[in-house]
């Protein structure tokens, strides 16, 4: 808070243009969050300290010593080390990851959460763009399609624990279908270098294939009585003429003026 209060000082006495007031509380802000984000894991480190797991028989696991963590947030990138344990069913088991629900990678979830929602209407470069501008993440459009590919697997196992109630009468189907260019990458040779064939007349080097997308899903028709049908008919005609007649006297009152 001491920063805050001294950059608002020298603020107000300085000629300082409102964007560098801007960006200047923005990065105190962050580097605030980032600092009490800090001190709350070290908390809880403390906490987990003396706390040790068990198997599923029972048998409490052995300490492996502690592990560098590493672990990008909004706010910035920041490193701790933890204990860790060993299972001869799990694998290596960290009881601080589990408590705190860390991600396996170094991306906070919601980065890969705004990320993956900005690399679904652009591209992976242009999908972390926005996040290094306001937030000097130095996030990598390599990483976002990594992100991407690896939650992409995880679709199917999502939808399948997701429970659908079967409707108990008629249903109504609707289908929707959207196209999207795809860039089609050549192919490379053994040595690793691009095949690139001589272009004809018109031609472009960027290749797109359309791939097109469809949805289909279904629900139930909404039972209306006549009553109600023509209730909102009726009401809609209303509100149009309402409209139109507004429209009509408010043209003569400029005229008039």
């Amino acid at each position: 808070m001491k920063k805050l209060g001294g950059l608002t000082t020298q603020y107000i006495e300085s000629d300082t243009s409102v964007r560098q007031m801007e960006r200047g509380y923005l990065s105190t802000v962050i580097s605030l969050c980032l600092s009490l984000l800090k001190f709350v894991i070290s908390v809880k480190l403390d906490q987990h300290s003396e706390l040790r797991p068990l198997d599923k028989d029972g048998k409490r696991l052995r300490c492996k010593g502690s592990r560098l963590r590493k672990y990008l947030s909004l706010f910035g990138e920041l490193e701790f080390s933890r204990p860790s344990y060993h299972s001869s069913t799990q694998g290596m088991v960290y009881p601080l990851d589990a408590s705190l629900n860390f991600p396996p990678e170094l991306w906070s979830y919601n980065i890969q959460e705004l990320v993956g929602g900005n690399a679904s209407e652009t591209n992976y470069r242009e999908s972390v763009r926005l996040l290094n501008d306001l937030l000097d993440l130095n996030l990598s459009g390599s990483g976002s399609e990594r992100g991407i590919a690896r939650l992409g697997a995880e679709v199917e196992n999502y939808y399948a624990t997701k429970t659908v109630t079967r409707p108990a009468g008629l249903v109504h189907f609707s289908a929707s279908f959207d196209g999207k260019g795809v860039p089609i990458r050549p192919p490379k040779k053994k040595d690793g270098l691009s095949k690139f064939a001589r272009l004809g007349k018109g031609e472009k080097r960027g290749v797109k294939q359309m791939a097109t997308v469809g949805v289909m899903s279904w629900f139930e028709p909404k039972e209306r009585k006549v009553a109600d049908v023509l209730r909102g008919l009726m009401r809609s005609l209303q509100d149009s003429g309402a409209a139109k007649v507004e429209s009509r006297y408010s043209g003569i009152g400029l005229s008039r003026l």
